[in-house]
């Protein structure tokens, strides 16, 4: 019989009666069959090992959990900013947690079991779209969690001032130029609505063709700039078509009698429009 102490291993030839140091040590034995059993706990495995006859062994290893990815803060990030860090929440997450960004590997700092950290490049960020961040656990046990969305998104877009900002009613087609910022190549520019074709300079400018039949009515139009999603949005400035100046050549009758009910007067001239009216002494005529 052998029996290993913390002192050293020792023998028994007389079944146990008497033992001596040995410098021989057990037998080498080897295990002829691995086996992996989940018990009822599938936190806690059994690990078996079984010799020629000898005996067999049961073990429970650490077990690492199938990991639980819930939330991403944040989950939207800009297009062409810096490298930004993202916290990934959930549960079950272990020291040697692995993610992995649109399957490629990202490094991650461990912060506790239900959130891990990492760094999202500033190359992931030059380009608008939407990417998944994903947690494994190694084995034993360890597993995949779902997907998680992160965003890059386009950056709303600002209108401080238009060139020019009028131009006169039954004027000819002409170029308008927006200013402001978060402007982007998928930009566009509308006119009440409806879309103009559309120029991208800069991320501050974008120049639009305005036609004719635009500037058919007078008052003021709505100029805004649109980004589509992800992110995006729209602004708006006003640009105003301007009516033309009324010319008056002639009033009919030029006089009335004195005490009269009422007189229906007759302005003749140019460039009058729906909205001008006829003011008697500064006061406008029905």
């Amino acid at each position: 019989l052998y029996v290993g102490t913390l002192t050293g291993v020792y023998a028994s030839l007389d079944g146990g009666q008497s033992w001596s140091a040995s410098s021989q040590g057990p037998a080498n034995i080897s295990v002829n069959q691995l086996a992996w059993f989940d018990t009822s706990n599938p936190d806690q495995p059994v690990l078996q090992a079984a010799t020629d006859g000898r005996g067999a062994w049961l073990g429970s290893p650490a077990y690492n959990p199938t990991p639980t990815l819930t939330s991403l803060s944040p989950n939207q990030l800009t297009l062409d900013a810096s490298a930004s860090v993202v916290t990934l929440n959930g549960n079950g997450f272990v020291g040697n947690s692995g993610v992995t960004l649109d399957g490629a590997p990202l490094a991650d700092t461990y912060q506790s079991a239900t959130q891990l950290q990492v760094t999202i490049p500033a190359a992931t960020l030059a380009v608008s779209g939407t990417h998944t961040l994903v947690v494994s656990n190694p084995i034993p046990g360890g597993g995949i969690s779902a997907g998680a969305n992160l965003t890059v998104a386009y950056p709303p877009p600002t209108v401080s001032s238009l060139s020019p900002a009028a131009a006169a009613m039954g004027g000819a087609a002409f170029t308008l130029t927006v200013n402001g910022s978060g402007f982007q190549p998928v930009s566009k520019v509308q006119w009440n609505g409806s879309a103009l074709t559309t120029s991208y300079v800069s991320g501050n400018t974008l120049t639009a063709s305005v036609p004719a039949a635009d500037l058919a009515s007078g008052g003021y139009a709505t100029v805004s700039v649109v980004t589509p999603a992800p992110g995006g949005g729209s602004a708006s400035a006003s640009f105003a078509v301007d009516y033309p100046a009324p010319i008056l050549s002639a009033i009919s009758p030029t006089s009335a009698q004195g005490g009269a009910s009422s007189a229906t007067i007759t302005a003749t001239g140019s460039n009058f429009v729906p909205v001008s009216t006829i003011d008697w002494n500064g006061k406008a005529l029905e």
